[in-house]
């Protein structure tokens, strides 16, 4: 139980990474924010301007930078599985239910 930080958002109260992939996934956020652009006024996935901060969103695989991102965005892509198939696999879901495009498909 050591190994893992205190997380209030979980059923048991641990962080599901340990503290050792916590600070590795710090290290590479503070690297990247050394060559990441100036953070823009709005998110760059919703254009929404956040009341919080912007949070550097980087690719998990590559460690790559991609943009600056409000913390919505962020969770949602997160739990979208971090791809595009995800988030694409979710658009067309939700485009059954668009009142527009059903309307489009009616004429």
């Amino acid at each position: 139980m050591a190994a893992f930080s205190a997380h209030k958002m979980y059923k048991d109260r641990l962080d599901s990474r340990c503290k050792e992939c916590v600070s590795e996934q710090a290290k590479i956020r503070r690297e990247l924010k050394k060559v990441a652009p100036d953070m823009p006024e709005r998110c760059e996935c919703c254009g929404n301007k956040s009341h919080k901060t912007l949070v550097l969103d980087h690719c998990h695989e590559t460690n790559q930078f991609r943009g600056w991102i409000c913390e919505a965005c962020n969770t949602g892509i997160g739990k979208l599985g971090d791809d595009f198939t995800g988030v694409w696999l979710a658009a067309m879901y939700l485009s059954r239910f668009d009142e527009k495009l059903l309307q489009e498909r009616q004429v």
